[in-house]
Parts: structure tokens; sequence; C-alpha cells
């Protein structure tokens, strides 16, 4: 079942995810915490959030708190210098601009992670994969041909099929007769799969997470290399530049990092500075274009293209590409290769 959601899938019920009712009143709240939790909501495939509270919803309010809420669908959120909290403590003074949509960002993490555990939408367990097969038993005793002589299929279904022993002392063999993943049969048979811990009770959880910031200088420069521009590295980037908004003046330097040859539609919603247009190119290359979109000001030098032999013939690579062996002085020591070596390429 392959879309934006296909990898979520394996961690979270979408269907709970899809019908979460979220109030959040955007004017209680810093503009920045708004923007996380409607970016995160988009990610995670949740419905929009609105300012009436819905019956069974979920509600946010902002600010600290004397009183331990007891209303398993509330959350009490608050960041500051001293930290993130959602036990109602005082979080100590505002935080840095420059600091605060890497922090907002942290605590609409752990809001909508709370979110989802009180609705019961993680899966008790990873499931990385999941296909939809026909399993078929067959003794091969009664033929004069073998079964892997044999062609089975499913009418109206493409199916792809795999024989194997039965290993139970039968001497028989089953014949696996997977249905492509794509097959619309597979799609309503996957939404039907639940996976529940039995006699398992969900209890409220007030997560904090400490900080001590170190204050900032008003102007930003540096060097900054990023490896890797996935699920990880595109959410360093992101809290970064929008950080860098509020700087005074900045000069950074990005050296970007990342072999994928091309960003697929499951990576969107993870992923968070590719779009649908994305689709398709490099990563190295849309995390470029992004960058430049974003700080026109800043002085930007990105390598958005690493040449490996495992994937780019050199002699094709860009030439804005750079050679990881161009960033290390070259040995003076040479090895040589015994010829019973075996060299994979």
């Amino acid at each position: 079942m392959s879309d934006r959601f296909s990898r979520q899938r394996g961690l979270l019920r979408q269907t709970v995810v899809e019908q979460i009712h979220l109030t959040l009143a955007p004017e209680d709240f810093p503009s920045s915490f708004v923007e996380a939790m409607t970016c995160l909501g988009e990610q995670l495939g949740a419905m929009p959030h609105s300012k009436a509270k819905v019956p069974g919803g979920f509600q946010v309010q902002w600010g600290p708190s004397s009183q331990v809420n007891e209303d398993h669908s509330s959350l009490q959120v608050n960041y500051g210098a001293n930290g993130i909290f959602l036990d109602g403590q005082e979080a100590g003074e505002p935080i840095d601009p420059v600091y605060e949509p890497a922090v907002s960002t942290l605590a609409a993490c752990l809001v909508w992670s709370e979110i989802l555990r009180r609705a019961e939408a993680y899966l008790p367990i990873e499931i990385p994969k999941i296909s939809v097969s026909v399993n078929v038993r067959v003794n091969e005793n009664s033929l004069y041909n073998n079964a892997s002589q044999l062609k089975f299929t499913l009418d109206g279904h493409r199916v792809h099929q795999n024989i194997r022993d039965a290993d139970d002392g039968t001497m028989h063999r089953r014949v696996l007769m997977r249905i492509d993943d794509d097959d619309p049969l597979v799609h309503e048979l996957i939404k039907k799969l639940n996976v529940h811990l039995p006699e398992h009770t969900i209890e409220m959880r007030t997560p904090v997470l400490p900080l001590s910031l170190p204050p900032l200088k008003p102007d930003l420069h540096g060097h900054l290399s990023v490896v890797g521009a996935g699920g990880l590295g595109t959410w360093c980037l992101h809290t970064l530049v929008e950080g860098m908004k509020h700087a005074k003046t900045s000069d950074v330097r990005f050296l970007v990092f990342d072999k994928d040859l091309e960003i697929e539609e499951h990576n969107l919603n993870r992923q968070v500075i590719y779009g649908p247009e994305d689709v398709g190119s490099t990563k190295i290359a849309a995390t470029r274009r992004w960058l430049e979109q974003r700080l026109p000001n800043a002085h930007i030098e990105t390598a958005y293209e690493l040449i490996d032999a495992m994937a780019h013939p050199v002699e094709e690579a860009s030439d804005d590409g750079i050679d990881l062996d161009d960033l290390f002085e070259p040995s003076s020591e040479t090895s040589e290769v015994e010829e019973d070596t075996l060299t994979v390429q």
C-alpha cells in the first residue's frame, strides 16, 4: 500500500489519526507553537485544529497551572528558558526568538505524541511491512510434474508466486501467491487489520523536558554540515532556518549530504521541507532549492550533490557536485589488492 502514509501505518493506526479532533485557540498561544502544531498535524494526516471544542476531541491549553488536570482529553503546555512542561510548571523567562522554532517544535512533538497515545493511535508493535497472500498447500506425490512447473493465478488479480516446502513431515509444498500491493483488495484488507494489547489501559502522562540554552550572539555565522536530508536532517534544517530569520545578521554556509536519488511520496509525511512538487527530485537538489527560497539574504553555499562511485559514474556527475576525496589530504601510502580479493562495485 504505497502512499504518503505507507511507512507511518507501521507505527500508527492511520484511521484513528485522521479522526482526531483538536481544539487550539491560536490567540492564546505563541505563533511559533501554533505553526509547529499545524505543521506536525499536516505531517501526521490529522484534521486541522479548530477553536471550538468538539465532543470526544482533545483540547490544548497554554500556560502554567497550579491545578492537576485530570481530564483525559485536555493537555496543558508551557515552554520557556527552563524547558518544556506539560505538567503545569512555570517555564521561566521567554526564550530567544532564534531558539523558539526548535523549542516550539519539540513542544508540539510532546503534545502530539501524548494525544496519539491517549487516542490509542499507536500500534503496540512496529509493523514495517504488510502483504496479503493466498496460501495453497499441494501434494506433489499426486502429480507427474513438480509444483514449480505449474502457474497459479487469481482471476482479476496480479500475484507474485513463491513455492516452499511445508516442513511439517507431510512432504507437501506451499504455494504462496502474494497479491500486488496496489491491488484494491489489498488496500481494503489492510484497513481492516487491527493489533491490540489485551487488558491494556492508557494512563495520563505529563512529560517535561528541562532545557539550559546558552545565550546567543546577535550575529550568527559559521559552517553547518548536514549528513542525511531525511527524517532528522530536514527537521534540523527547518527549525534552524526558521530561527535564523530572527537573527540580526547571519552568514552560514551549508553543506548537505544525501545519497537518495529520488524523493518518493512516502517521504512527504516526515521529511518536512519537501512537497509534492519535489517527488522525483534528488533530496540534495530539493534541499538546495528550499534553502535558497527561505534565506535569500543570507550567504548560502551548498554542496547539493555527493559523488559516489556506487551511485553515479564520476563522468556523469554534475559540475556543482563534490567528490569526498577532495575533502581529505591524499595519503602517501598505497594499498595493494591481493589477487584473490573479491571487489564489489
